[in-house]
């Protein structure tokens, strides 16, 4: 993406054992860090999450600014998103 620097993404694995998921992310690698949430402390945190996927806007004080739940149609809509909720 054209963000560079000024956005990062961390994936947060809610739902599933750590060996499952480091299966799962072997099997498919992404390009940002991940982790297990244990209990869904993390995700409680951050309000709690409807469903999965849910993506969460969090400005560099640490407030959630927005939330999306499920997949992002395209990459299109992920930049809109990062654009108005992300960096402004």
């Amino acid at each position: 993406m054209r963000f560079g620097k000024r956005v990062a993404f961390l994936g947060l694995d809610v739902n599933d054992d750590a060996g499952n998921a480091r299966h799962l992310l072997a099997d498919h690698p992404v390009s940002y860090p991940s982790y297990t949430d244990e209990g869904g402390r993390i995700a409680t945190s951050l309000g709690g999450f409807v469903g999965l996927p849910t993506t969460v806007f969090v400005d560099t004080a640490g407030k959630v600014t927005f939330v999306h739940a499920g997949e992002y149609r395209d990459d299109a809509a992920l930049a809109q998103d990062i654009e108005n909720h992300a960096l402004r």
